[in-house]
């Protein structure tokens, strides 16, 4: 079971850690096209310079481009710097989940006496893993809601950003080699929003899979119990056919003992006899002749 809690931890780090790199891919790519429009803007001015109002228009359009993509880079560093704050914690808390988890079951195996003892701290550890289960799930659900809201606000940074670059476009519909580029900057849009497509159908497919590693592990556990439930029903049985043997060997030496023919109707020394025999010798004479 460690094992595989261990497998099924290393996979989840490797698909975590494949999603990062495509994230900071995408980052990477997103800091390009902002220097691509950075320069775009300079070859704007230069090429406007002789025209004022459109130069006053052009800078104004430029600083709320600036300030909006300040702010987005703003925030999207703090947004990541916290979830790799989170993802160290959670790792932190997973191996110490881990460490105690391996030392229960140590003292487990240390502790096997009996059977009603076993059988309770399975119970118990059963109980602890589905509470971490519990915990982990509700973990990367909040996690799958932080990447749905960061994947909404950078959604409504890309629709701001394509209002800008509409506008812009607009305003330099005669410049052919600038309309080429647009077409181009377009182009690659639309390639970030098939990726990040891509993206959420792996996220959808991970939680399917977290869905599925989840139901094994709650019939495994159902499994053990039902095992634990029928040994417990074997060491029952087995104590009474013993208690029954027992009994039938003290009855049989009872009657051994008395060294004579057991009647209903016995005197009163037989009598005084009779009451020493256990209740299972009693029940056995009923009245009936036993023959030594």
């Amino acid at each position: 079971e460690e094992e595989r809690l261990a497998k099924e931890k290393a996979e989840a780090e490797a698909k975590a850690k494949a999603e990062a790199e495509a994230i900071a891919k995408a980052e990477a790519e997103a800091a390009k096209k902002k220097e691509e429009e950075e320069r775009l803007a300079k070859e704007k001015a230069e090429a406007e310079a002789l025209a004022a109002k459109k130069r006053e228009q052009e800078e104004k359009l430029a600083k709320e481009k600036a300030e909006a993509e300040a702010k987005l880079k703003a925030e999207l560093e703090a947004k990541a710097k916290e979830e790799e704050q989170k993802k160290q914690e959670k790792e932190e808390r997973i191996a110490k989940e881990k460490a105690q988890a391996e030392a229960l079951a140590a003292k487990q195996r240390e502790e096997e006496e009996k059977l009603a003892k076993e059988k309770t701290e399975a119970e118990a550890i059963a109980k602890a893993e589905q509470e971490a289960i519990a915990k982990a799930e509700k973990e990367a659900a909040e996690k799958r809601e932080q990447e749905e809201k960061l994947a909404k606000e950078k959604a409504e940074a890309e629709a701001k950003l394509k209002a800008e670059q509409e506008a812009i476009a607009k305003a330099e519909k005669e410049a052919a080699k600038k309309r080429e580029q647009e077409e181009k900057l377009a182009k690659e849009k639309a390639e970030a929003e098939a990726k990040q497509k891509r993206l959420d159908e792996e996220a959808k497919k991970k939680e399917m899979e977290e869905y599925r590693k989840k139901m094994e592990k709650e019939n495994a556990i159902a499994e053990a119990k039902a095992n634990a439930k029928a040994e417990e029903e074997r060491l029952a049985k087995e104590k009474e056919d013993a208690a029954a043997k027992q009994q039938q060997e003290e009855m049989e030496e009872n009657a051994i003992e008395a060294g004579f023919t057991i009647k209903s109707s016995s005197s009163n020394n037989t009598s005084n006899k009779k009451k020493k025999l256990s209740k299972a010798a009693k029940q056995f004479s009923g009245g009936k002749k036993i023959k030594l």
